[in-house]
């Protein structure tokens, strides 16, 4: 695939492979930037003597139950970062809070970014590789990151804990997943994400050893920990001993109205 796009950007101007990212603009911009130029900077409750009917009381413990086995929400309250405050060309270092990137560029839709291939989750900026592989640190440790990428080659996403010991990584789906010369049933901005009980405390995203190869937008992160669902075992005892005590609350009323 990158041979692919080398034999393009000849075609197109002797533009390497990486530079596909780039819109019109963007390409001026580095074609200057080569030539010595600087590219911009900017940046219900009962009465004890009630008895609650059978039927009634297996569907309340139909309700419980069914309440109980729905999915929580893995993580709470996380947060998301399109890059639309920052500057077309900023390098992305520690503007966001709690946040430090390394080797990330924002590039914007229509100027910078070839947007044809490579179009924005949402809003106008993005980030890219610039220059190899992107890793983001986190300033206390995350339970949940992930973010929407179009990529020109395959991806990893590996995640570290505050020792630098791997702890979690996922790789992309396809080779390639740009806009139209993308692989056969890929889509742009595919979702990938990482999650761990651990802690993340850094992230490195690598495509192409040079960078030049993907583009990240929305990056999502929680460093609230994941609430625990119960187990079906846990749920099945419930229902038992619930059923077992309206047995026994049915017998002792039983008895009590023959003793009356």
């Amino acid at each position: 695939m990158l041979a692919k796009h080398l034999a393009e950007g000849r075609q197109q101007g002797d533009f390497a492979p990486t530079e596909k990212l780039f819109g019109e603009i963007g390409r001026i911009m580095l074609t200057q930037s080569r030539d010595g130029s600087s590219l911009p900077s900017q940046s219900i409750r009962h009465s004890h003597s009630e008895v609650m009917p059978m039927p009634r009381l297996f569907l309340r413990l139909v309700v419980l139950v069914a309440a109980l086995t729905i999915p929580s929400r893995s993580f709470a309250d996380p947060i998301s970062i399109n890059f639309d405050s920052l500057s077309e060309f900023d390098p992305v270092t520690t503007q966001l809070p709690g946040l430090t990137f390394s080797n990330a560029t924002v590039l914007t839709s229509g100027s910078s970014l070839n947007d044809i291939e490579f179009p924005p989750h949402s809003g106008q900026n993005v980030i890219f590789d610039d220059g190899g592989p992107m890793s983001i640190a986190f300033s206390s440790p995350v339970f949940g990151v992930g973010g929407f990428f179009t990529y020109l080659a395959p991806l990893t996403l590996s995640a570290y804990d505050a020792s630098s010991n791997l702890i979690a990584s996922i790789t992309s789906s396809y080779l390639s997943n740009l806009a139209l010369s993308g692989d056969s049933g890929s889509l742009p901005n595919e979702l990938l994400t990482l999650t761990s009980l651990a802690g993340i405390s850094s992230l490195t995203i690598s495509g192409d050893s040079a960078g030049g190869s993907f583009v990240l937008d929305d990056l999502t992160f929680d460093n609230t920990p994941p609430v625990s669902t119960p187990e079906p075992t846990t749920l099945v005892l419930l229902g038992m001993g619930l059923v077992t005590a309206w047995g026994v609350r049915r017998r002792r009323e039983t008895e009590e109205a023959v003793d009356n």
